[in-house]
């Protein structure tokens, strides 16, 4: 990989992507200022850098993702990226830990599943609990917002997430039951999980060592499962694994994922798309050519080094110098957040986090 200035406001400069102006206006804008503020933070928040539209970065990230609306969830680690988006569209639906946010559509609207209440919105669908009356069940139903068309991209993307997971039939991943349309409006029927995510679990205080191996041990089981068939998950973060009634994971949401030796891919050259805080340096870069199971092993080291340290690898102001450190600076070693890492974890983690995808 090329070698740029060590300093990320020195590399935009260099690129062109900000101007000596206004770097200087933003350097005089925070000087004595009462609130700390990062210069690349006060260029972000002036416009002069999108963190949404990353062509700043030029030839690492050459497309820009789409606007979404989802952020990192709240309440973040401190320092955390604040602003990044989860996905480039937006769509952070959770299965699991959310509260009823009023009714939904009229009962019956979709078939034989009743709406009983809104779970989750996102970028590409709402998320309900909902009623199988044919087998008697609750379940999560996710249905696409918006008309759709036949060459609506976003249809394409939310069918595609429903054949790719429909296909992986294992304990520790959230089943896919049922896809169907009604009223014009598609629907995907998981298994509804009573528990919560693991992002809640680690907001309600920190997890031990030893849970947090086991759980992690878990989600490496039903990773493996979909490499062995073909499929990557690549947005693997503490709000898509589910911890069922019983503590166990489960990993869900697999509206990113890509099958291996398809002919065509819903995600192109340069798109980058993902989590920054877990998204391995090559979805960074855009290659989606480069990018397959050994980025789900660094997205398992990420969440391992938060569920170590309390923090991810990488985080900072704006999604830029975040993108920036994982592209340009090493992985501190857990033990230097805190001492009391396991050694073996430690190695566990940081091999996870090799930057070069062969050496994970």
């Amino acid at each position: 990989m090329e070698r740029h200035a060590t300093d990320p406001i020195e590399w935009l400069l260099a690129r062109g992507a900000v101007t000596a102006e206004q770097v200087d206006v933003c350097r005089k804008a925070i000087e004595g200022t009462a609130t700390p503020t990062s210069l690349l933070g006060a260029l972000v928040a002036r416009g002069f850098v999108d963190p949404l539209e990353l062509a700043a970065l030029g030839s690492l990230l050459p497309t820009p993702p789409a606007r979404g609306n989802d952020t990192v969830s709240t309440p973040a680690p401190p320092g955390a990226v604040s602003e990044c988006p989860t996905r480039a569209d937006g769509d952070s639906t959770t299965l699991a830990d959310a509260a009823p946010r009023g009714a939904g559509p009229s009962a019956g609207a979709f078939g034989h599943y009743q709406i009983q209440d809104e779970l989750a919105r996102g970028g590409m669908g709402v998320v309900y609990r909902a009623w199988d009356a044919a087998l008697s069940r609750v379940v999560a139903l996710k249905v696409l917002e918006g008309s759709t068309g036949p060459g609506d991209p976003r249809l394409a993307r939310f069918l595609r997430e429903a054949r790719t997971a429909a296909r992986l039939k294992h304990p520790r991943i959230v089943q896919v039951h049922d896809v169907g349309e009604s009223g014009g409006r598609p629907y995907i029927v998981m298994d509804f999980v009573r528990g919560r995510t693991l992002r809640r679990r680690l907001q309600e205080g920190r997890v031990t060592f030893r849970e947090g191996a086991g759980l992690l041990a878990q989600v490496a089981e039903g990773l493996a499962y979909a490499h062995e068939h073909g499929v990557v998950h690549r947005d693997v973060k503490p709000e898509n694994l589910f911890l069922d009634e019983k503590g166990d994971a489960n990993v869900g949401d697999f509206g990113l994922a890509v099958e291996l030796g398809t002919s065509t891919r819903m995600t192109v050259s340069g798109q980058v798309l993902g989590t920054p805080a877990y998204m391995a340096p090559e979805q960074a870069e855009g290659d989606s050519a480069r990018v397959g199971p050994a980025a789900d092993v660094y997205g398992v080291g990420a969440v391992l080094y938060e569920v170590l340290t309390g923090r991810p690898p990488f985080q900072a102001a704006t999604v830029v110098e975040v993108l920036y450190q994982l592209l340009h600076t090493e992985v501190t070693p857990p033990t230097k957040a805190n001492r009391r890492v396991p050694r073996d974890l430690e190695v566990i983690c940081l091999k996870c986090l090799e930057r070069d995808p062969t050496r994970r």
